[in-house]
């Protein structure tokens, strides 16, 4: 929860609290340094995410023409490392040939394998039992038997977590076509301070909401006649 200035400067005085200024500081001085290595990140293969989001301001803020409004719509963008990428598995020379010489998908492709079939079936029968385990008092005591735990799949190595950074949240809405590419540019080119040719022949990777992938494949039919892979 926030706190007004004049709160902040109140408890400051009674020695319960930083001072206004040093606590503005400290998050001034956090947000850069998560900007630099976000940076650092963005150099490299990376993951691309971000989602809309809404801030409201305190009950107590009074209403003005000059003021920002109550309610304030933007987005909100994370960078993701790849810890195990290579610079050269994200060229996208060789990802777009890859695509072009593709062959087309038939059924035999998309059916799950024997193993993948009964990780499935068992991960199913687990979850279906669980919400037994978890609503009913005549199954409680089987809430951590052994044989009723969901087995790990490509488990990740102990202690290895996903290393993120956050950047700066933006007051351009991503709800439209233009709100994305807005949201790239200011991005890549404002926050990383990022130029064209840095990464004009890597591919980023996203995940996104549907709408979001509904988005790009708009955005790509747009940028189509772009001078560069960029602009």
């Amino acid at each position: 929860m926030g706190a007004s200035q004049q709160l902040v400067a109140l408890l400051n005085q009674a020695g319960l609290s930083p001072s206004y200024q040093s606590i503005h500081t400290a998050i001034d001085s956090l947000a850069n340094r998560s900007l630099e290595a976000a940076r650092v990140a963005a150099a490299g293969p990376h993951v691309f995410c971000y989602d809309n989001i809404q801030i409201s301001t305190s009950i107590f803020v009074e209403q003005t023409l000059n003021i920002c409004p109550k309610v304030q719509s933007g987005t909100f963008a994370v960078i993701y490392e790849l810890p195990h990428a290579k610079p050269e598995d994200v060229l996208l020379g060789p990802l777009l040939e890859r695509e072009r010489t593709a062959q087309l998908l038939e059924l035999h492709d998309l059916w799950p394998s024997r193993e993948s079939a009964q990780a499935y079936l068992w991960q199913t029968s687990v979850n279906i039992i669980k919400v037994l385990v978890n609503n009913v008092d005549t199954f409680s005591g089987y809430h951590n038997e052994p044989l009723l735990q969901n087995v790990a799949r490509r488990k990740l190595p102990n202690g290895q977590k996903t290393t993120f950074h956050c950047l700066q949240a933006s007051d351009i809405e991503e709800h439209s076509n233009m709100g994305n590419m807005l949201m790239h540019e200011d991005v890549y080119k404002t926050q990383l301070k990022l130029k064209s040719e840095d990464f004009e022949d890597c591919a980023i990777a996203t995940i996104g909401d549907q709408m979001t992938n509904g988005r790009f494949c708009t955005i790509q039919e747009i940028r189509k006649l772009d001078i560069n892979p960029w602009e």
